[in-house]
């Protein structure tokens, strides 16, 4: 994890007066394990993702990120012979028992005061961002039908997206200015008793708006 910030300047935070004149941020080999029963496929690995902003003011009513890209992702969602779905089992092996939340609920330490209706309500900024860029994604997913493997995916995602603008997600407040999709290599096995040709093949889809 490398990250460079510049120009820090910090007022009020309750107004959430928070500058920064410059903001770089570049993440390298993100990589997610298969919990055990699962293939040797990564859950999720990650090459790159990289971040970079000038002149974000998290007080204002719209905060502007320049570029997000992302290098080389490979994500695999399966379902195991139990019938186990690997993402779940990940989530799960990190909430809390049941045990564990009954004893939370009872801790004097969390406050019960009443919220102020009076006290003004916290509201996400609109968020622009000016390029957004995906380059290699690839996914499947794995699954068994009558004992016999069967997979669906893709061998290749490219994204650019420009001009994004991200309002009350509530209102579906979201706009795109352009995006250029291709996507390669799309492939669906077929279940169990039929040919072994792939229900849908496309060596690529292209979208250009």
């Amino acid at each position: 994890l490398d990250l460079q910030v510049t120009g820090v300047k910090v007022g009020d935070l309750a107004q959430q007066a928070i500058f920064l004149a410059s903001f770089d941020l570049d993440l390298k080999g993100i990589a997610v394990d298969q919990p055990p029963g699962f293939s040797q496929a990564p859950l999720l690995a990650i090459n790159n993702i990289a971040l970079a902003s000038s002149g974000i003011d998290l007080g204002n009513s719209e905060v502007t990120v320049s570029d997000i890209m992302l290098d080389t992702l490979a994500v695999s969602l399966e379902r195991n012979a139990d019938r186990e779905i690997n993402l779940l089992k990940v989530v799960e092996s990190w909430l809390p028992s049941v045990a564990e939340d009954k004893d939370d609920k009872l801790d004097p330490a969390v406050s019960t005061a009443p919220v102020d209706p009076s006290a003004p309500a916290f509201e996400l900024p609109t968020l622009m961002v000016e390029n957004i860029q995906l380059k290699s994604v690839t996914a499947q997913v794995l699954d068994s039908i009558e004992g016999q493997p069967w997979r669906a995916g893709f061998d290749g995602l490219d994204l650019q997206v420009t001009g994004v603008k991200v309002g009350d997600l509530a209102q579906q407040a979201i706009f795109l200015a352009s995006f250029d999709l291709d996507l390669k290599g799309i492939a669906v096995d077929q279940p169990p008793g039929f040919c072994h040709q792939k229900s849908w093949l496309s060596s690529r889809f292209h979208s250009k708006d």
